[in-house]
């Protein structure tokens, strides 16, 4: 690989372990510098510049690493807290139906946290809300709130699920039937959900403070 490449690639490559945000955000940030960057090598070339010069130019034009991460952590941070919430919404219902159909019958005082998750389910449509296209008619969201409002989304589901699971342990009526299974089941995997999106949530904040780099594996997909 060419030297000029290289120090392009590795300008990206540093880059990449400060960036938050869901995978996808991240590879096009990362696709539409390197085409920057490449054509701005290209135009120091154009002007007698020896390749790895004119990379070097090109890279120095962008600003340093923490510089163009700082640029871009506001909008990727948005992009975590619709994605957070996204998922929890998503998969909302898939874990509640069986929740319902399990309980409800018996009795609405079989569902305790059912209040908890009504609230959850508000706090995430107001984070969709003021992140997205309906900004035109209501206030944006800053992203610190955003992140905020998505992770209190997942701490509500969490509670939420692991207050189903106790009442299924501690009710005589339930039993351990297919349905029974199944929603515990899927309360447990939605759980261990939430503890990866908590610590995406976590690597964003860190991200958005400037505190340590954020490493792409460790954050949501």
């Amino acid at each position: 690989m060419a030297r000029d490449v290289l120090i392009i690639e590795g300008y990206l490559a540093a880059l990449a372990t400060r960036l938050p945000g869901p995978r996808r955000a991240r590879v096009a940030v990362l696709d539409e510098l390197r085409d920057g960057l490449t054509e701005a090598a290209a135009r120091h070339t154009d002007s007698g510049s020896p390749p790895r010069a004119a990379a070097e130019a090109a890279v120095d034009e962008f600003g340093t690493v923490d510089q163009v991460a700082a640029a871009f952590a506001g909008e990727l941070v948005t992009q975590q807290a619709r994605h957070v919430v996204t998922v929890l919404v998503v998969t909302g219902p898939l874990v509640g139906v069986w929740w319902l159909l399990l309980l409800a019958p018996t009795s609405p005082a079989g569902i305790p946290v059912l209040p908890l998750i009504c609230v959850a389910v508000l706090i995430g449509l107001l984070v969709l809300a003021t992140t997205g296209g309906l900004t035109r008619w209501v206030p944006s969201a800053v992203p610190r709130r955003a992140l905020a409002g998505a992770a209190a989304v997942v701490v509500g589901c969490m509670v939420g699920d692991l207050g189903m699971l106790t009442v299924l342990a501690t009710s005589s009526d339930a039993g351990l039937s297919v349905l029974a299974i199944t929603a515990a089941l899927a309360s447990l995997i939605r759980l261990g959900c939430g503890v990866h999106l908590l610590r995406a949530c976590r690597h964003a904040q860190q991200a958005l403070s400037g505190d340590e780099p954020i490493s792409p594996r460790r954050s949501a997909g």
